[in-house]
């Protein structure tokens, strides 16, 4: 359990081992909240995609996220004890949490938790690499504190997200030919003919990343095809 102490900030790594079929669960839900994103196109190419910012800044209320919430406790308070605070002294009061998606080169943006002491970060899943087998794993939880941060727990997968102009064409095409009649197999058919070309550079794109369950063509395609029914879905559930 190693402390760090950069002044002004003492980090604790520590971690959290979950069962799979937890992990699972709490990545299939976080799923669910990229594919009914509130605000897709305040993500640019670089940039994750951070649930705060999409409507889900509430992660932790999820139940299915009850198991690791109580375990971020027992860190919280091991962090406290190390820094010779009396945690008995103290409440805990958990100010917001969500989840993030980072690719490839993607970054979450400088930004400050000014309303709140602590922060804490567990990622859920992460792709490895040569560089950092030894050092990130799907099961390594890291704390930070400083004066300014927040109590918050952020997730980290490694995800596709589309490039976000497409999606915003896909919106686009879906409301304009939304009616009685529509079906979204049918609605992709279409909107792959006029978008030949976006599609098949999004393809080359996403094979570059080299992400596993990409690694083919039809695979990448079938992705673009899923995220076009998930929006579907999502204006639908907004009354297109």
């Amino acid at each position: 359990m190693p402390l760090y102490n950069l002044f002004p900030l003492s980090i604790l790594k520590e971690k959290i081992l979950l069962n799979q079929n937890i992990k699972n669960e709490m990545i299939e839900t976080i799923d669910k909240m990229y594919s009914n994103s509130e605000n897709i196109r305040y993500k640019n190419d670089q940039s994750s995609w951070t649930g705060d910012t999409q409507g889900f800044e509430y992660l932790l209320k999820d139940k299915k996220f009850n198991f690791l919430l109580n375990e971020v406790k027992k860190k919280l308070i091991e962090y406290i004890k190390y820094l010779g605070i009396n945690d008995n002294s103290i409440q805990f009061y958990l100010t917001r949490s969500w989840a993030t998606i980072s690719n490839g080169k993607e970054e979450i943006t400088k930004h400050k938790h000014k309303q709140s002491h602590i922060s804490f970060a567990y990622y859920l899943k992460k792709k490895e690499t040569k560089e950092t087998k030894e050092e990130t794993n799907a099961t390594t939880a890291t704390t930070a504190t400083t004066a300014t941060t927040a109590t918050t727990a952020t997730k980290t997968r490694g995800y596709v997200v589309l490039d976000h102009e497409l999606v915003a064409k896909m919106d686009t095409y879906i409301k304009e030919t939304y009616n009685k009649e529509f079906k979204p197999s049918t609605s992709y058919m279409l909107f792959m003919d006029l978008n030949k070309d976006k599609i098949d550079r999004e393809v080359e794109r996403l094979l570059k990343i080299e992400i596993g369950k990409l690694d083919t063509r039809d695979k990448c395609r079938e992705k673009i095809k899923k995220t076009f029914k998930n929006r579907c879905f999502v204006l639908e559930q907004n009354s297109i």
